[in-house]
């Protein structure tokens, strides 16, 4: 009987916290990685970008976000394993095919961030970096 009341106790918490974050975000993204380049599109019914593809090989890999706003991204990979990698916010999530990651951003300055496949996908992962400006 012990045991269950413990993890009881140590779970309940978790589902009010949660909860506190899932409310608490201003603008919805979409992340999709793909080989070897990753789409985006806004979630949001008032967006500050349009739904667009970028590719590296369309030379057009640059996000513009605001900063100072809580961001929340969702995550998946279209084909094989990608990792969500942003080195400077300490950032990193393994995308798998099939499942949906979400996680909260919040670009603490104006600047250029960079976004790495951090996970070997292919003959062309080394094009995947795309950089997002915060303004």
């Amino acid at each position: 009987m012990f045991p269950v009341i413990l993890v009881i106790t140590l779970f309940v918490p978790l589902f009010f916290y949660f909860d506190n974050l899932s409310d608490n975000f201003s603008l919805i993204f979409f992340f999709v990685g793909n080989q070897w380049f990753w789409d985006y599109f806004s979630l949001d019914s008032f967006s500050l970008s349009f739904p667009f593809d970028f590719n590296l090989y369309l030379n057009n890999s640059v996000i513009y976000l605001p900063f100072l706003l809580n961001l929340k991204f969702y995550l998946t990979s279209n084909d094989v394993l990608h990792a969500f990698s942003l080195p400077i916010l300490y950032v990193m999530i393994d995308l798998v095919p099939g499942t949906i990651h979400s996680i909260y951003l919040n670009f603490p300055y104006m600047g250029i961030f960079t976004v790495y496949c951090a996970q070997i996908c292919g003959l062309n992962h080394s094009v995947m970096p795309f950089f997002i400006y915060t303004f």
